[in-house]
This record gives structure tokens, C-alpha cells and sequence, in this order.
């Protein structure tokens, strides 16, 4: 999922993930260098039936937490509140980059940039979701109105 709006929409279209699938969803954090898994949130109204929710509040694994590189959280799950979440700059307080030239944006196929869509991914905030759109690709991006992307 590629998330083009804002940062609250991005975390209201997370809510709305985890409300739908009740599953945890990998999320691309840290501007593309890291990624953590959330679990839940807590919101205000509803993430499906109020779209975009007032999330207040996420629970995230940091999975790199003891490991030798470490990770970005005091332990393996922390609850952030959704104003830390979405500023925080090892969160979702950045949107993914090129990271000097170590994740580019697709270079051929259908999200190969160009003057009227000029980035893929960077620029904009990523999660790995399930959906339920079997007949299409596994290849295939969706954007945050559950739409494949036919252009970066």
C-alpha cells in the first residue's frame, strides 16, 4: 500500500487495515532504512465506518530490538502515541527516500517514473498488507483508496 496523502491519512488508512483483516501489518519506517510491525491501534471513532479515524495511538514491534544493529524502540513493543508516530523521524514522522541511491524507485514495468509521476514510492509512506483482491498480481501496488496503481 502506498499511501499518498497526508501523514494522519496515512495512519487512519493503517487503522482502517487492521479493522478490516485483523492482522498485523508490516510497516516501512525510518524514511525506508527499517520496517515494524503494528498491532493495533487505538482511535477515537471508527477506522472503517468513520474513514479517515482519529487514531490516538498505535502498538509497534520493533523486531530489530536486541539484535546487533539494534532498533528503534526502548523494547520489542511499544505503544506510541499517534503525534509520536507520525513525527517521529524513525517512524512515520518521514516518508521513504532514495537513502543515498540504496532503494530507488522502480527503474522498469509500469512504476517506472516519469515527468508526470516521478516517484514510486519515495516520497510517501509504505505498508505490506494483506487485501483481498485475488485476481490481481501480487506485482501490483494499491493506493490508500484500495486502487491499483497503473502509473508510480
Amino acid at each position: 500500500m502506498i499511501y499518498h496523502g497526508s501523514v494522519d491519512a496515512a495512519v487512519a488508512g493503517l487503522a482502517r487495515t487492521l479493522e478490516r483483516y485483523q492482522v498485523p501489518v508490516s510497516v516501512t519506517t525510518a524514511h525506508g532504512l527499517h520496517s515494524d510491525v503494528v498491532t493495533g491501534v487505538y482511535a477515537t471513532n471508527d477506522p472503517i465506518n468513520s474513514y479517515p479515524a482519529n487514531v490516538t495511538a498505535l502498538n509497534v514491534w520493533d523486531p530489530a530490538v536486541g539484535s546487533p544493529g539494534g532498533g528503534y524502540q526502548s523494547s520489542r513493543e511499544v505503544t506510541w502515541d499517534a503525534y509520536t508516530f507520525k513525527t517521529s523521524t524513525n517512524l512515520w514522522g518521514s516518508t521513504y527516500n532514495l537513502n543515498g541511491g540504496y532503494d530507488p524507485d522502480p527503474t522498469q514495468g509500469i512504476y517506472t517514473p516519469n515527468s508526470t509521476y516521478p516517484h514510486h514510492w519515495i516520497t510517501f509512506r509504505t505498508d505490506i498488507e494483506p487485501d483481498n483482491l485475488v485476481s490481481i498480481s501480487p506485482d501490483m501496488a494499491l493506493d490508500e483508496n484500495v486502487a491499483v496503481m497503473a502509473h508510480p
